[in-house]
């Protein structure tokens, strides 16, 4: 991670080059008060707010802006970054309010986010850091860089090896935390994203909208309790060869339901 120099961010007068921000945040009042002080920075071009998933996505995808502030006090703030990077792989994401907390730090650097802005950080250090993300620099206070990097030098334990006898397919089917129930429609999203379908392909498939369909993976992802399509997918797949008699391969046919 590498901070940027705040002192430096700010252009001079007559050398402005805009960054364009889309705000995204579910508590109104928060939105609203960060356009005001936005609006007032002559480097920064607000396109609009949005308090959900769909709104996001689609205010994301439409306008894509240079740097997306992502409120992570927001449900699933880290899906929703992921999201994000679908609908606009060249915005920038500048996580406000993020925990300091290693776990959480370490999940938004492998999701790409570039800059890092603590409940106690200043509205001075938040126009800094949009403005660094919109140059293109990581904004990331000392502190938090410390952290990150203490988190990626920690040894880890090597991962297991993959499941391959039906012994070791049927351990970690019965290891695996059980789920929440599926939707009927749920169901044939799963069935399909196990096939590699993209939510594009799902769509047509289904004659549904494609934020349709991505909402319902956001909602396959939690009651999986996954972090990826990848992820999802292989637990599917892990759920019917432990028990080839499930229709698409959830770990319990009680999982289903109309």
């Amino acid at each position: 991670m590498i901070a940027c120099d705040a002192r430096c961010v700010i252009p001079p007068q007559g050398e402005v080059s805009m960054v364009s921000i889309v705000i995204l945040s579910d508590i109104r009042i928060y939105a609203e008060g960060l356009q005001h002080i936005f609006a007032r920075q002559a480097a920064i071009d607000v396109l609009g707010a949005a308090a959900d998933l769909a709104r996001a996505q689609s205010l994301v995808g439409d306008q894509q802006p240079d740097v997306v502030l992502l409120d992570m006090t927001m449900p699933a703030p880290c899906e929703l970054a992921r999201l994000i990077v679908e609908a606009s792989p060249e915005s920038r994401i500048v996580a406000l309010a993020v925990p300091f907390e290693e776990h959480d730090l370490l999940q938004c650097a492998h999701l790409g986010i570039t800059g890092y802005i603590l409940r106690e950080a200043s509205v001075e250090e938040l126009v800094e850091a949009v403005v660094c993300a919109g140059e293109g620099k990581f904004y990331c206070p000392p502190k938090i860089t410390a952290c990150i990097l203490n988190g990626l030098q920690a040894p880890r334990e090597p991962a297991p090896p993959p499941a391959t006898t039906p012994r070791q397919i049927q351990a970690a089917a019965d290891d695996a935390p059980a789920p929440a129930r599926l939707t009927r429609r749920e169901q044939q999203i799963a069935a399909l994203l196990e096939d590699g379908l993209s939510n594009k392909q799902i769509a047509r498939q289904l004659n549904i909208e494609v934020s349709t369909v991505k909402n319902h993976v956001h909602n396959l992802l939690l009651k999986l309790e996954v972090d990826n399509r990848n992820q999802a997918a292989s637990r599917l797949r892990t759920s019917r060869a432990a028990d080839p008699d499930l229709s698409i391969g959830y770990p319990t046919p009680a999982l289903y339901r109309n």
